[in-house]
Order: C-alpha cells, then sequence, then structure tokens
C-alpha cells in the first residue's frame, strides 16, 4: 500500500459538515467477476464505516481533473500486465491531496515523476520470492499473497516507513 498526501490532520478537519468525498477506482471491467471491481467495492464498504461518500468505477472511465471533486482517491491495480490511462496519470501527479495506491502496477506513478517527488524508486514487482512477513508496530504479520511492490527510499526526510516485508529467505 502506497499512500501519499498530508501527513497530520488538524482538529478542525475532523469536524467538517460534510463528511468527505472519496474516489476508489479499479483496473478493467465493469464486470461481476473483474477481482479488482470486487476490491473496490469491499474498500468502498469498507470506508462508508468512516461516514465517507464514495465514488466506485473503473480506470477507464476516468475524466480529466476528477480527482478535484473529491477529498482522497484510492486506486486498486489487480492485473499483472496493465497500463494505467496516461490521462489519470497526469492527473494524479498534480494532485496534492490524499492518494492511496493498492496493488500492483505502482511503477507507472514514476512516468511523470510521482515517485520521486515523494523520495521513492520503484524497483520491481516481485512474484516470485515469496514475501511472506510484513513487520509493522514491533509485530509480525502474515502475508499470504505472493506480490510485492518493492521500493526505494531515495529520500528519507519525505518518505515515513511503517512497515517492512522479508522474505522466507530473509530477503
Amino acid at each position: 500500500i502506497l499512500t501519499v498526501g498530508p501527513r497530520s490532520f488538524s482538529a478542525e478537519s475532523f469536524l467538517a459538515p460534510a463528511p468527505p468525498n472519496v474516489l476508489v477506482m479499479y483496473d478493467g471491467p465493469d464486470v461481476e467477476k473483474n477481482p479488482g471491481r470486487l476490491d473496490a467495492l469491499y474498500l468502498a464498504t469498507l470506508l462508508g464505516h468512516f461516514t465517507t461518500r464514495r465514488a466506485v468505477h473503473p480506470l477507464e472511465t476516468y475524466e480529466r481533473d476528477e480527482w478535484q471533486k473529491y477529498d482522497a482517491v484510492f486506486v486498486i491495480v489487480y492485473q499483472k500486465r496493465y497500463r494505467v490511462p496516461a490521462l489519470f496519470l497526469e492527473d494524479i501527479a498534480r494532485d496534492p491531496k490524499t492518494f492511496c495506491w493498492l496493488g500492483n502496477q505502482v511503477g507507472q506513478l514514476d512516468r511523470h515523476g510521482m515517485l520521486r517527488r515523494h523520495g521513492l524508486r520503484f524497483i520491481k514487482l516481485s512474484d516470485v520470492t515469496k514475501f511472506n512477513q510484513v513487520f509493522y508496530k514491533n509485530r509480525t504479520l502474515v502475508k499470504g499473497d505472493v506480490e510485492t511492490n518493492l521500493l526505494e527510499v531515495l529520500d528519507p526526510g519525505e518518505v515515513q516507513v511503517l512497515a517492512k516485508v522479508m522474505s522466507v529467505d530473509h530477503q
């Protein structure tokens, strides 16, 4: 999970009269069998517990400057081989608000320098080495899926690492 945006919240941000608007997008078609769509619906349901207004739709139907209507944008990319629409990448690179990328293809964010501007470099999507442990707040969590985006921190002043992964082979 990659989250980019403000690091702190003020009390005023939680006292706003209107609930935050959140956009959740996914890769592939708007069909029941699409796992990206299903994950997006699960995320939208989870966000509903936090009094948010949610919109869910495929990345392919994204319209120029659509992100401006939302307080936060979430993107779920399930497919290993998927080209994120250029229009979305151009727009989101200009978005100063909270942005969260879940799943594959995070390296495509650097087509417009977004990762570099936030002090990160995409190394690769690992789907061979089984990264099966996540270390978070002095706890070890089991990671079930094989796929892991490997990122390098280029600027520790821009990045706060909250969790790390390790493989069976201690890589």
